[in-house]
């Protein structure tokens, strides 16, 4: 394959496993390096966490122990400093 590479090629996608398991990272690792590259807070990125699982809000809000109107608050504030406007944005952000 490498001799069909085009010289002048600019990028390369690699297709690979999820950031954490790339990473070698544990659920903990991966939320403390959230909140270090995101500038989010610990329970912004327990819930970023929470909808990166995919069972959506409800459930995720339900799990933290928190209320639908919080879980709320906090999906705007990650979605103001991570620069997304949807969840499947945070998510691909994410993976």
């Amino acid at each position: 394959m490498r001799a069909q590479l085009q010289p002048e090629a600019e990028a390369a996608i690699f297709v690979g496993p999820s950031m954490a398991a790339a990473l070698d990272l544990t659920p903990g690792e991966l939320k403390e390096y959230l909140r270090n590259r995101s500038g989010l807070t610990r329970a912004e990125a327990d819930v970023a966490w929470e909808i990166l699982k995919g069972d959506g809000r409800d459930a995720a809000a339900t799990r933290l122990g928190i209320a639908a109107a919080t879980m709320r608050a906090h999906l705007t504030h990650i979605f103001e400093k991570t620069g997304v406007r949807r969840q499947a944005e945070l998510v691909r952000l994410m993976s």
